[in-house]
């Protein structure tokens, strides 16, 4: 009856607002700690912020994740993250305004590592877990939800919600969801771009709204770029004869992010095209990130093999449901429908570009970080 499917609409949404608030207080329970990458993100939103400026050079010192570049230090990472941070960290630097305080911090660096160790006041510690909470948690519990959507239409309320909060809580997108970096808003933009792309018969909206999240994804891990290209691929493919108007309501959905992101490149680096990676100031990070296209080369077979069960960065060490993931998703990928061949697909391809990337193992990091935007599809 209507009363039934009333009930029924009105007792997901209390389960979806309870299973995000859930997850939402797992995240921010966890204090950040400042360390190089977001340090570097939170110096350019402060930049924008405090200064109305790009350079981060007040607090280059702070990190070691920094870009020179005719005269001035700039965040190398990707600014998607730090864009999105700006509106809840300009509530908390108003907060600093009026009780007299500022982010501090003493930093100690080496003629060989800058910022090799850094202390902070606690004005620093709560801009950084300001910023963390409102992108890499609020991203974390998207890309949960997201996640149980997506299996709630073909497996049971048990079964979709062991595989949600599996991804969200015993794989390495947990620790990536409780700090200032890029990857948990990756994996939310290119699962809800991956959900509507590959349904039955895309609208036109759907292609508007997933270029859009799917810039979104690129802006805030450059590595993803090639997923994501291979998911527009096989979208306008299959699409034939519709391909034409699907490709151009993604680009116009990801026109505007794409304007901005490249308008900073620009403004910072020169050209639409060039990122912080291409001026790093320590020779060694330049001479990799120099080498094949933007530090990525071919796949090395050691590396691949690292990031899954070496005992540095081993994802199906350190997160063992993601061994039985992959099991899964290669068989479905075999012989599944549409959207299962296309996740298996992003996936494996994000492994061996990752594999082929010249520092493969992330840096200092909590397992294979650059995977953690297919985690999901896992």
């Amino acid at each position: 009856s209507s009363n039934d499917s009333r009930v029924d609409k009105q007792g997901a949404r209390a389960f979806y607002l309870a299973y995000a608030l859930f997850l939402f207080g797992v995240f921010a329970y966890f204090m950040p700690a400042a360390t190089w990458s977001p340090v570097s993100r939170l110096g350019l939103t402060r930049a924008v912020v405090e200064r109305g400026v790009l350079d981060v050079d007040p607090w280059a010192s702070a990190t070691g994740d920094r870009a020179w570049r005719d005269g001035h230090f700039y965040s190398d990472k990707a600014p998607v993250p730090s864009f999105l941070a700006m509106p809840a960290y300009f509530v908390d630097h108003v907060w600093d305004l009026l009780h007299g305080a500022s982010p501090q911090f003493a930093s100690v660096s080496t003629p060989s590592v800058p910022a090799r160790s850094i202390s902070v006041n606690d004005s620093f510690a709560r801009s950084l877990y300001v910023c963390s909470v409102s992108t890499s948690a609020i991203a974390g519990v998207a890309a949960a939800l997201l996640v149980f959507a997506w299996l709630r239409s073909r497996f049971t309320f048990g079964a979709a919600l062991a595989g949600s909060a599996s991804v969200a809580l015993a794989t390495p997108l947990l620790p990536y969801s409780t700090s200032f970096y890029g990857h948990a808003l990756a994996a939310a933009f290119l699962v809800g771009g991956f959900m509507l792309l590959t349904r039955a018969g895309p609208t036109r909206r759907d292609a508007r709204v997933a270029g859009l999240l799917l810039v979104l994804a690129c802006g805030c891990e450059y590595i993803v770029g090639l997923p994501v290209a291979l998911l527009v691929v096989a979208t306008l493919v299959r699409a034939r004869r519709a391909a034409g108007l699907l490709a151009l309501d993604m680009v116009i959905g990801g026109l505007l992010p794409a304007v901005a992101i490249g308008a900073y490149h620009t403004a910072c680096f020169g050209s639409p095209f060039a990122t912080g990676y291409a001026f790093l100031p320590r020779p060694e990070f330049a001479a990799g990130h120099a080498r094949g296209f933007f530090g990525v080369q071919l796949p090395n077979a050691s590396a691949a093999a690292g990031l899954l069960v070496g005992p540095r960065r081993g994802l199906f060490l350190l997160a063992p449901v993601a061994a039985v993931g992959a099991i899964g998703l290669a068989v479905r990928a075999v012989k599944g429908t549409f959207d299962e061949r296309v996740a298996g697909a992003l996936t494996a391809v994000l492994w061996l570009v990752n594999a082929g990337y010249y520092m493969w193992w992330g840096g200092a990091a909590t397992g294979p970080r650059h995977l953690v935007p297919v985690l999901p599809f896992l």
